[in-house]
């Protein structure tokens, strides 16, 4: 199960590739005993995708203690196959210490307007429970990004917003 672990901790937190885990020149630097307990890219895929679940509960009371605002900053990114994410980090200050992390990937499956950037944001804020310590947006269109502050500061729901 260490193995495991030590498997998602690798691709998520230094961005490796799945595929690294079946290299055949990766496995010739482990010793002979230790290259059979590597997982296959596919099992490391579903424990990536559990510890990402299993995470969102730690995740939610984490954001919640959070006295002071915490600020987005988006991206959208479409990889060469035509997927689109809109990545989306949180930045905040706890205990005196300035925190940065990806708060979600969420899948983009329609066009990247204001308006549906704007969606995706307000639900992930409600599934955060992130509302009310929302304060800045900034993404990576600017004409986009106007359009959707004006939305959101419209938006009762998220109430340190002003919008531009």
């Amino acid at each position: 199960m260490e193995a495991r672990q030590v498997a998602v901790g690798w691709v998520s937190e230094e961005a490796r590739p799945l595929e690294v885990l079946s290299d055949k020149w990766f496995k010739r630097f482990l010793p002979e005993d230790r290259r059979a307990v590597v997982p296959t890219p596919k099992t490391t895929s579903k424990d990536v995708g559990n510890t990402y679940f299993a995470m969102q509960e730690v995740l939610i009371d984490r954001l919640g203690r959070i006295d002071g605002a915490i600020h987005l900053a988006l991206d959208i990114w479409t990889s060469p196959n035509g997927h689109s994410f809109l990545g989306v980090i949180g930045c905040w200050h706890e205990s005196g210490v300035a925190q940065r992390h990806v708060l979600d990937m969420i899948t983009f499956t329609e066009r990247h307007t204001a308006e549906n950037t704007s969606n995706l944001i307000l639900k992930l804020a409600k599934r955060l429970r992130i509302e009310d310590k929302i304060w800045f947006i900034s993404g990576d269109n600017a004409s986009t990004n106007t359009a959707m502050m004006r939305i959101l500061g419209s938006n009762e729901s998220l109430p340190r917003v002003q919008g531009e």
